[in-house]
C-alpha cells in the first residue's frame, strides 16, 4: 500500500498495449514532478487528465491538436508566472512543517523535515535511511557532500534509491589515474592485508573500465565491501578537494600508488583515512561522521578562506566559497523504522519526497491552498485576450486548472463543483480547507503548497497532455503478431 501519487502511478499496467501507451505517456506527468519537486505528482496527474479531456472536446469540435498543444505550453508559462507573484516567504517553522506534513502523510514524519530543513537550510544535505527500531529518529552528524557519485552502478546497494551506501568504510585518496587492474588487485590485497574485513572507498582521478570490473566482480562475488568514486570537482580545484576530503575523514592524499604500494603496510595504514557512513548515488555522494580531528578541519578551513580571499570575483571564488561550506557543513539523518519492509520502504521514499518538496518551498516560497490558488488563477485567465493560435489551449488549460480543487473535494466527501461555485462567489484570500470542511484563510490554517511544486505539476502535465493531443498515431511491437507473405491482409510496404 501506498499514499505516494508516483508509485501508485507506476504500478498501472493495462493489458490492451495501445491503451497502455496512453497510460505509460500519462506516468511521466507524475514522474517527472516526483523527481523534479519531491511531491506534486498526484497533482501533475489530476491536471494531465484533465487537459487530455478538455482537448479531445475541442479536438471534436474541429480544433487541431498541434495548436492546442501550443495554447496549452503558454498557457502552463503564465501559470507559472502567476504563481510566482502569489508567492509568499516561506521560512518559518509553521509553513515549513506544514508542507512537509502535506507531502508526508504523517504529523511526526512533518515536523522532523520541517525543523531540518528550517535548521539546515535549503542547500543542507538531509539523509533518509532505514532504522533499526520502529517509528521516526532525528539526529545531525558532521558531513560532506561532494559532487561525484559511484563509478559504477554495479556499485548500488539499494536498488529502490539507486544508492550505495558503505558502514564504517576505509578511505583511501589518490590523485593517480588506476589503469591497471593488477595495481588495483596489489591495492586491494595490501589494504585487506592491513585492515581486513573493512568496507574500501577509493577516490582516484579516474578508473579504467578493466580496473573497474576488477572491483565489481569482487564485489558481486561477497569477497569485500568497496565503492569506487572519481575526485570531485573540475581541472586543478580536483587536488584542492582531495585534500579537504583528506582533513575531513583522516586520510593523506596519496600522489602515486605505485610508489606508495612499494612502501612498507604501516604507511599505507597511516594514509587510510574513515568515516562513520558513507553514501553514493549517481552524482553526488555523502560523508559522514569523517575521523579527521576537528584541529585539521579548522586548519583547512583557514586554507580555503584565504583561497577565498585571494580569488578573484567569479568561477574561482565561487567553488572556494562552496568548498568551504561543505568542509563545515552538518547532515541531518532521519532514521524510519516500520512493522512490514513494504511499509518502511513507502515512508522512506515519502519522506525523501517531503524533504525536497520542503527545500523547494524554502527557496521559491508558498501559496495557500494548491487547489484554490490555481483556481482563482483560472478565475483570472480571458482566452479572448490571447493570439488566436493559442486561444483554444488557453480554454482547455484554464478549465484543466480547477481539476485539482475539484477532486480535492470530492475526495472529502463534498460537491467538488459544487466548492468550486460557492468559493468563487468569496473574496480572493479565501480558499476551502477540505480537511476542515470550510472556506477561509488558508495560510492561517496552515494549509500551504510550495510554488515550485504547482508550477512543476503544471508544466509537466502541460506538456504530456500536449504529446497525447498532438500525436496522430501509435505504433507498438507484437511479438506474436505473423504476416505471411502471400497474405492479404498484410500490411502494405512504403
Amino acid at each position: 500500500m501506498s499514499r505516494d501519487g508516483y508509485t501508485v502511478a507506476n504500478t498501472i499496467s493495462l493489458p490492451d498495449r495501445m491503451e497502455d501507451i496512453g497510460a505509460r505517456i500519462m506516468r511521466e506527468a507524475s514522474k517527472a514532478t516526483a523527481e523534479k519537486s519531491g511531491d506534486g505528482s498526484t497533482t501533475a496527474t489530476v491536471l494531465a487528465r484533465a487537459l487530455v479531456d478538455e482537448g479531445a472536446r475541442l479536438m471534436a469540435a474541429g480544433a487541431s491538436g498541434m495548436l492546442l498543444r501550443r495554447g496549452i505550453e503558454a498557457a502552463a508559462t503564465h501559470v507559472g508566472r502567476q504563481l510566482g507573484l502569489r508567492a509568499e516567504p516561506a521560512d518559518d517553522e509553521r509553513t515549513l512543517t506544514a508542507i512537509a506534513t502535506t507531502a508526508v502523510g504523517v504529523a511526526d514524519g512533518g515536523r522532523l523535515v520541517g525543523e531540518m530543513v528550517r535548521e539546515l537550510g535549503g542547500d543542507g544535505q538531509i539523509r533518509v535511511q532505514t532504522g533499526p527500531v520502529p517509528g521516526l529518529q532525528g539526529r545531525y552528524v558532521r558531513g560532506m557532500q561532494v559532487d561525484r557519485g559511484w563509478a559504477s552502478p554495479r556499485f548500488v546497494t539499494d536498488p529502490q534509491q539507486k544508492t550505495a551506501a558503505l558502514d564504517a568504510p576505509l578511505i583511501l585518496l589518490t590523485g593517480d589515474r588506476i589503469q591497471d587492474p593488477r595495481l588495483m588487485a596489489a591495492l586491494l590485497g595490501r589494504i585487506a592485508t592491513v585492515q581486513p574485513n573493512r568496507p574500501v572507498v577509493i577516490v582516484a582521478l579516474e578508473f579504467s573500465q578493466a580496473a573497474l570490473e576488477l572491483l565489481t566482480v569482487n564485489v558481486h562475488k561477497g569477497a569485500l565491501q568497496a565503492l569506487a568514486m572519481a575526485a570531485p570537482g573540475i581541472g586543478q580545484s580536483r587536488f584542492e578537494i582531495l585534500q579537504d576530503l583528506a582533513a575531513c575523514t583522516g586520510a593523506t592524499v596519496l600522489p602515486g600508488l605505485g610508489l606508495a604500494l612499494g612502501q612498507t603496510p604501516a604507511f599505507l595504514e597511516g594514509a587510510l583515512g574513515s568515516a562513520g557512513r558513507i553514501v553514493a548515488w549517481r552524482t553526488a555522494a555523502l560523508i559522514a561522521d569523517g575521523a579527521g580531528e576537528a584541529a585539521a578541519v579548522a586548519a583547512r578551513a583557514e586554507v580555503i578562506r584565504r583561497q577565498v580571499e585571494a580569488s578573484p570575483p567569479g568561477f574561482e571564488r565561487r567553488i572556494a566559497r562552496e568548498r568551504l561550506a561543505r568542509l563545515a557543513g552538518r547532515v541531518g539523518v532521519i532514521e524510519v523504522g516500520a512493522a512490514t519492509e513494504a511499509e518502511r520502504l513507502d515512508l522512506v521514499r515519502r519522506l525523501t519526497g517531503a524533504v525536497e518538496a520542503t527545500k523547494w518551498c524554502l527557496r521559491d516560497g508558498a501559496v495557500p491552498g494548491g487547489g484554490s490558488t490555481l483556481a482563482w488563477i483560472a478565475d483570472e485567465i480571458d482566452p479572448a485576450g490571447w493570439p488566436e493560435n493559442e486561444r483554444q489551449g488557453v480554454l482547455a488549460m484554464k478549465r484543466a486548472l480547477t481539476a485539482p480543487l475539484c477532486q480535492i473535494s470530492t475526495n472529502a466527501g463534498y460537491d467538488g463543483d459544487l466548492v468550486l461555485e460557492t468559493m468563487m462567489s468569496k473574496d480572493r484570500r479565501m480558499g476551502f480547507d477540505a480537511g476542515a470542511g470550510r472556506y477561509g484563510d488558508l495560510r492561517e490554517a496552515g494549509v500551504v503548497d510550495s510554488v515550485e511544486v504547482l508550477r512543476t505539476a503544471v508544466r509537466h502535465a502541460a506538456t504530456v497532455a500536449g504529446t497525447m493531443l498532438s500525436t496522430g498515431a501509435a505504433v507498438h511491437y507484437s511479438a506474436t503478431a505473423q504476416w505471411p507473405r502471400d497474405s492479404e491482409d498484410a500490411p502494405p510496404i512504403g
